[in-house]
């Protein structure tokens, strides 16, 4: 990543007029949730921080906040989000449903829906967090099929922004149970932790599963959910990514904006083994996968047969100016992954400017970038939602049980929670030592998360 570009981008000088797209919708990641849908003692918690907060200029665009499932599969939460949306009952497809073995109807959002009149005439942004970033793609691909013949366009979505979004997948799926060779998830009493942890709505109604169903990982395996390739596990590993990228099924489209908003928490390393370390303020929840993705290359085991597509898939991951960024991560994806889709017909417009993008063409920039924060801060994949706030630190202190089982038996001590979120002053103009950030970075602030969010507000507003 280039780090000398935030004084650069002027994004104030982005074309800011009224366009069409007055609605933009937010689409959360794995074990994410949307509205109402995570209750603590304390009350209902939201998973997108300030981005829905009533303080937060949204540039006259109207937030929409969907809940998906959690673990299920990109497509299963592209035709929820879909559902949510229009406000209709969720149709996941027959010939779909027939082939993974679940039921084909999904919950029933008729006459709540967030956009009922969402159409051509009206179209959304979609912005996706993490593995939200490719719901929001395959949403797309059905919209262009006309997947549940009503009509529907790939027009009816102007932009697609994705926010540490794993576009290629990331390898820290092998360290949380997905088999190297062949993407698979093979843990599901990881899941039992997790549920025990935040009581939630799983939305695995299909497969048969309730909300208390997910803590028994024999009643997972029944269901049949992590059988096969239909669940969100497959879907954020390299090979389950690979196979939509390089089929063609998620392509671009013409008229679509295309932003990807890459976020980091590691620093070079300091030998020639390690690539890249994890920086001073990487949450400790996220040390065991950052350190995961650091000290290692990317490498799949090869299976019996090889297809095209893993050759491609082969060749442009041992690219020499991709592999250091394979390494580079913001604890859970790589900044590889982050920037955009690796494979098919991608067309690749580089880093975003204050020039207005083209159509059709992915872009990127730094989290730090966009939030007009100095470039050494240390960025990580929560930052951009409420898990940067204490909630993380409450449900994963670093001596509980999750954080023993990723370390995994590997030495070290972890290092210290981070701050809380907090209403710090942003002071862009503040003077320090560079060498001084370069080595400590500092954390990502809840001021810092608003201006993020009101800057991304701003730019899309001016897209039309």
């Amino acid at each position: 990543l280039r780090q000398n570009r935030a004084a650069s981008i002027s994004w104030g000088s982005m074309r800011t007029h009224l366009a069409k797209t007055r609605h933009v919708a937010l689409v959360h990641g794995l074990l994410g949730w949307g509205p109402g849908q995570l209750v603590l003692p304390s009350g209902a918690v939201s998973y997108w921080e300030t981005a829905v907060d009533s303080r937060t200029d949204t540039s006259g665009l109207t937030v929409l906040e969907a809940g998906v499932g959690p673990i299920s599969s990109q497509h299963d939460r592209a035709c929820e989000l879909y559902a949510q949306l229009r406000g209709c009952r969720t149709d996941y497809g027959e010939e779909h449903s027939a082939l993974h073995g679940h039921e084909r109807w999904g919950p029933d959002f008729t006459g709540r829906g967030l956009h009922p009149d969402w159409c051509a005439e009206q179209p959304i942004h979609l912005v996706g967090h993490s593995a939200g970033g490719n719901t929001s793609r395959t949403l797309q691909r059905l919209l262009a099929d006309d997947f549940w013949s009503e009509g529907t366009e790939s027009n009816w979505v102007t932009s697609v922004t994705c926010l540490a979004s794993p576009l290629n997948g990331s390898p820290a799926v092998y360290m949380f149970g997905c088999d190297e060779a062949t993407g698979l998830f093979r843990w599901p009493r990881m899941l039992n932790v997790f549920s025990r942890l935040l009581p939630r709505n799983w939305i695995l109604e299909h497969w048969g599963l309730s909300d208390t169903d997910v803590a028994y990982p024999s009643r997972l395996r029944s269901s049949g959910i992590f059988a096969g390739t239909d669940n969100l596990a497959y879907d954020l590993s390299i090979q389950g990514c690979s196979r939509i990228n390089y089929s063609g099924f998620l392509d671009d489209f013409l008229s679509t904006y295309y932003l990807s908003c890459v976020a980091k928490c590691t620093a070079p390393g300091t030998s020639c083994s390690n690539c890249a370390t994890p920086s001073r303020d990487c949450r400790s929840f996220f040390l065991p996968s950052c350190r995961y993705m650091c000290s290692r290359r990317v490498r799949i085991k090869h299976r019996n047969h090889s297809t095209d597509a893993d050759h491609r898939l082969h060749q442009e991951f041992y690219r020499p100016d991709l592999d250091l960024d394979w390494c580079h991560n913001d604890g859970l994806v790589p900044i590889a992954s982050q920037r955009y889709p690796i494979g098919g017909s991608h067309s690749i417009g580089g880093e975003l400017s204050s020039e207005q993008p083209e159509q059709g063409r992915w872009y990127y920039t730094n989290a730090t970038d966009l939030a007009g924060v100095q470039p050494n801060l240390s960025w990580d994949h929560a930052d951009f939602t409420v898990l940067r706030s204490p909630l993380l630190s409450l449900a994963f202190p670093a001596n509980s049980s999750i954080c023993r089982f990723l370390r995994c038996g590997r030495k070290g001590s972890l290092a210290p929670a981070r701050a809380p979120l907090k209403d710090a002053e942003l002071n862009t103009n503040e003077k320090s030592d560079p060498d001084a950030d370069a080595e400590s970075g500092g954390t990502v602030t809840r001021c810092m998360q608003r201006s993020f969010y009101e800057r991304l507000y701003r730019h899309l507003s001016g897209l039309s």
